[in-house]
């Protein structure tokens, strides 16, 4: 779940920009492209790519990944099998 949570965010200032993503990935976001003026920007990759840039001269962006979103989701929602369940509160009635 890490792996994927550290996928969701996109963002650019003057001095940091931050984006990850591993797999299939689609970002969708607000950028600054100039005075004044704000853009909507949507990219759909696939492969791996990481960008972290320190004292960068990169536009205000901020974004969202939105591939792992869908798969937490996908995860949360999911059900557990039942020997999934029964293990579950076997760990739990032993902690408690």
């Amino acid at each position: 779940m890490v792996a994927l949570a550290i996928q969701i965010p996109v963002f650019s200032c003057s001095h940091v920009m931050y984006e990850f993503g591993d797999g299939l990935y689609a970002f969708v976001g607000l950028s600054t492209a100039g005075a004044y003026k704000i853009s909507l920007f949507a990219v759909l990759r696939i492969g791996c790519e990481m960008h972290f840039y320190i004292l960068s001269d990169s536009l205000w962006g901020v974004g969202v990944n939105v591939v792992p979103v869908l798969l937490l989701v996908a995860m949360r929602l999911a059900k557990r099998p039942p020997w999934v369940k029964y293990i579950v509160a076997q760990i739990r009635d032993t902690t408690a």
